[in-house]
């Protein structure tokens, strides 16, 4: 091809550049994938129902034996929610 030598290694350097980068992206997205736990046919875990459509969920973890849980009440009743629930850890049904 032109008379150029088949083993000449500058001009194998470009094409092993972008195989590199290729190869990079690939693997950004793999680690991605695995580090959030995302594969095909995973059964999410939805807290309420409805929160991935139309609605968001807040939740406040109790952190201490003496936290005044009214008080967490009356500050988010003042907006209005659609609803207000206290949950135990493992509870995590959120059915209709």
């Amino acid at each position: 091809i032109g008379g150029k030598p088949w083993n000449s290694l500058p001009s194998d350097i470009p094409v092993a550049f972008e195989a590199a980068v290729l190869l990079g992206g690939f693997g950004s997205v793999f680690a991605l994938f695995v580090v959030a736990r995302l594969y095909p046919g995973k059964i999410s875990r939805n807290i309420h129902y409805g929160t991935t459509d139309d609605r968001f969920v807040l939740v406040c973890e109790e952190t201490e034996a003496g936290a005044d849980v009214q008080a967490v009440y009356g500050l988010f009743q003042q907006f209005d929610p659609v609803e207000i629930k206290e949950m135990l850890q493992h509870d995590s049904t959120g059915g209709p």
